[in-house]
């Protein structure tokens, strides 16, 4: 089963939107270039494998169809990792975000499955072969056997079948961030959360003892008792 998670999001301000799908993605994988400097510094920080961008505009004009998104490789690779979508009405009612992250875990058009009197199709199926407002796009991959609710069939063994595609490629793409880097820092965070817990724990016990002190029957002063953990939490960090 592949799975995507979402390590960090954040807001990029003194952007301006409007430009082709080409256009961003090409300015999101240069370095040095004035436009997205600070994203190569937080996927580093996160240790993201793949990057998103959602715009609320962009130039979807193309000489044959309207497009919502682009991705910069099929397949995601050491120089190609990035994707963009758009807000548009026409983005959200084709899955374009589900879409995009398809491309980059390796989900091909070609793989996909549209069925024969095109009412439906699957998640990587081109909006030219499944147009909006007459063919369903279906929230699954293409896959051999595969079944959706009540459609019989979501893609077949000898072509539609991405469910396989990105499979084989789930592990190169979950690699492309995992340096030792990112994994001591993963660790070191681990760790780290280990030892607070321990530390708050034994001195929670400590402020328990103290706030039975001066009592007749050993009950807790429950004053003195968070008065003890606030600083036990600062002591711990």
């Amino acid at each position: 089963k592949t799975e995507l998670r979402l390590v960090h999001s954040y807001m990029i301000s003194n952007y301006t939107e409007g430009k082709s799908f080409t256009i961003i993605l090409d300015e999101m994988l240069k370095k040095d270039d004035g436009f997205f400097e600070s994203m190569h510094d937080v996927r580093n920080d996160y240790c993201a494998d793949i990057v998103h961008l959602i715009v609320a505009d962009a130039d979807t004009s193309t000489p044959d169809v309207t497009v919502y998104g682009q991705a910069s490789a099929l397949g995601a690779k050491r120089k190609r990792w990035t994707a963009v979508s758009s807000l548009a009405v026409g983005a959200i009612a084709s899955a374009t975000f589900s879409h995009e992250n398809g491309h980059l875990l390796g989900g091909r058009h070609f793989h996909s499955f549209v069925d024969s009197d095109v009412t439906h199709g699957t998640l990587m199926a081109p909006l030219p072969s499944c147009p909006l407002g007459t063919c369903e796009r279906l929230p699954v991959f293409s896959s051999a056997r595969g079944t959706y609710e009540s459609y019989d069939s979501v893609g077949n063994r000898i072509r539609s079948n991405n469910k396989k595609q990105i499979k084989d490629n789930q592990r190169s793409v979950a690699k492309l961030k995992n340096s030792r880097k990112c994994r001591n820092s993963s660790s070191t965070s681990s760790s780290t959360k280990s030892s607070n817990s321990q530390c708050i724990t034994k001195e929670k016990r400590k402020c328990k003892d103290e706030a039975r002190k001066n009592t007749f029957v050993g009950l807790v002063n429950e004053s003195k008792l968070n008065e003890c953990m606030e600083d036990a939490s600062s002591l711990c960090k």
